[in-house]
This record gives C-alpha cells, structure tokens and sequence, in this order.
C-alpha cells in the first residue's frame, strides 16, 4: 500500500512494508513517473533495483532539510547525531490499478 507521495514533484512514492512502522521509498528519475497525490492508499505493483545509501552527518542534515522544504514540516538540525543508512527502490516501473 502506497503511504505517502511527493507532493513536489509526484517523484517518488513510500510503500508499506508488512511489518507496523515499516516502509521503503520507491523513486524514479524526476519527470520519468509522476505519481499523484491521489495514489496515497492504494494498492501498488512495483519493480525496480534495490540501492544502500550511506551518508554523513552532513548529508542527513542536507537530505532532512530537503524533505522538510518539500513537505512544509519543520526540521531542526540539531536532531541530528550522526550519519544514517537507509534503503530504496530505484524505480523500474509501477502499477497502481485503482487510479
């Protein structure tokens, strides 16, 4: 199931995973897929390569500034500690039947 979208840009698009609390971002190349607003809670058929990204202190900071201008939240950068490694779908391709 589809949990959140881009509002930007339709770009990418979170998928819940089968565990509470759990999700994987699906994104595409800006402009290849654009996925609506309306797609948040619908079922999604996706293919794409899995990629590990590692980043610094400072790219966290640079990467949570970024999401918090897109999505209007407040974002403070004394949250962060440390670097993160997270997870995505590079996206191949997707299907969203009830749209």
């Amino acid at each position: 199931m589809i949990v959140d979208v881009c509002a930007s840009r339709g770009c990418w698009m979170y998928i819940a995973g089968d565990k509470p609390f759990q999700k994987l971002r699906f994104k595409v190349t800006d402009g290849d897929m654009v996925f609506p607003m309306t797609a948040r809670g619908k079922m999604a058929t996706v293919e794409g390569i899995l990629q590990k990204f590692v980043l610094s202190k400072e790219d966290v900071i640079a990467r949570k500034k970024h999401h918090a201008e897109e999505t209007g939240e407040a974002f403070d950068p004394a949250t962060v500690t440390s670097g993160e490694t997270f997870y995505q779908l590079r996206g191949l391709g997707a299907e969203i039947p009830d749209l």
